[in-house]
């Protein structure tokens, strides 16, 4: 079952968007294999691509403004673990963390180093990745949701039980 956490950032944004597959299945064996987001001294745009049902698909939230930052593409069998930010009216900053690396990189005595500004308030989604316990099962982090306009101005996650 897909489970829903957020939104983290502002009310404004003319547009909303479930960023998930086209006919997107609770169960179904898709994943995340490329985040772009672009950004300034806040979050602009995020772009996620999604394999799984043949043809890769892209959903994009945001505007055009800001820089491209290197794009994040993760390998077979990553998924992302946990979502950091900071926001305020709209989302300041982002970074994500997945069961292999963090993005961006970390900086010294594992402080959070963000896409974006320093502006904002902190928010973070993390899940549990323990396959010990039925009290804590396997999950990831699959899509987002998000109001937008010229910049992502809130911004949430789905998450669900990893597929077996």
């Amino acid at each position: 079952m897909t489970e829903q956490y957020g939104p983290s950032g502002g009310g404004g944004g003319d547009h909303y968007l479930d960023i998930l597959p086209d006919n997107y299945i609770d169960r179904g064996l898709y994943r995340i294999s490329e985040i772009v987001v672009r950004s300034g001294d806040k979050i602009d745009a995020v772009t996620v691509t999604f394999e799984g049902y043949g043809n890769p698909q892209t959903k994009r939230v945001g505007g055009g403004g800001g820089d491209d930052n290197p794009s994040i593409t993760l390998q077979q069998g990553e998924y992302i673990i946990a979502v950091y930010g900071r926001s305020g009216d709209v989302v300041d900053a982002i970074a994500f963390q997945t069961n292999f690396a963090n993005y961006p990189l970390r900086g010294g005595h594992g402080e959070i180093v963000y896409y974006g500004g320093n502006g904002g308030r902190p928010f973070v989604y993390t899940i549990s990745t323990s396959q010990l316990s039925a009290d804590l099962p396997n999950e990831e982090i699959i899509g987002f949701f998000s109001h937008y306009g010229d910049k992502v101005d809130s911004i949430g996650v789905y998450a669900r039980q990893r597929p077996i």
